[in-house]
């Protein structure tokens, strides 16, 4: 039963190859939709640049940079519960 529980146990890391692909995976996907808003978004095209330059090169903080950035009017209503103007 111990040898059970070890295999459990959060002591050492136990990362391995199935471990790494999913986490790039999961890494492709939220990179894809990141870059899937800024292209729906009305920017310019200099600044479409900067953001996928930014999300792509500095991988955590930039989407955390585009994060207030990527809520439009429209949405920012329907999130924070606020009447659209008319």
């Amino acid at each position: 039963m111990q040898d059970l529980l070890n295999r459990f146990s959060l002591d050492e890391a136990k990362m391995n190859g199935q471990m790494e692909i999913c986490l790039v995976a999961i890494w492709l996907v939220v990179v894809g939709t990141v870059v899937s808003s800024i292209l729906s978004q009305p920017f310019s095209a200099k600044q479409r640049f900067f953001w996928i330059g930014m999300v792509v090169c500095v991988p955590i903080i930039g989407v955390l940079a585009y994060l207030p950035f990527s809520v439009t009017e429209e949405r920012g209503s329907d999130v924070l519960g606020t009447p659209r103007k008319k």
